[in-house]
């Protein structure tokens, strides 16, 4: 169902089963309650009742019920959130290829340094094993000169 066909029968909803219930339950219910008594000795206490609390009640619930209605966005704001919505989404789609991209290269650069990192120690390690075997050759040169 279209957003559009959603939105009019919310607004028919409203319009043709809230509003009459209310005023169905009043007449139907209520004042037929409320007409059996005028007869009785209970009357005057029951008009005032219905004076005093229900019908009150029963127009603060219209009131509300109006009210919360009359916030609902308006389709066209309806739309207007949900192209909003769509538009940081795309955003969001186009920042989430541009930081996979850049944390590719970055894992590309973290293996080139970590190859030339294992490099340079093994050439750390031939180099310091050179420095020994020089250190060694150098005594014993020392201790031939001593002699």
């Amino acid at each position: 169902m279209a957003d559009d066909e959603i939105w009019q029968a919310l607004k028919r909803f409203e319009h043709e089963v809230l509003q009459p219930m209310f005023v169905r339950f009043e007449h139907e219910v209520l004042q037929p309650m409320f007409g059996r008594f005028e007869q009785g000795i209970l009357h005057p206490m029951f008009a005032r009742f219905d004076r005093e609390v229900l019908r009150p009640q029963l127009q603060e619930l219209r009131d509300e019920m109006n009210a919360k209605f009359a916030t609902l966005p308006t389709r066209a704001e309806f739309h207007g959130h949900l192209d909003a919505l769509y538009k940081r989404l795309e955003r969001l789609e186009t920042e989430l290829v541009a930081l996979t991209a850049a944390v590719k290269r970055l894992e590309t650069r973290v293996d080139a340094i970590e190859a030339t990192l294992r490099d340079l120690q093994a050439e750390r390690t031939e180099v310091l094993a050179e420095l020994a075997d020089i250190q060694r050759r150098l005594a014993a040169i020392e201790q031939q000169l001593a002699n």
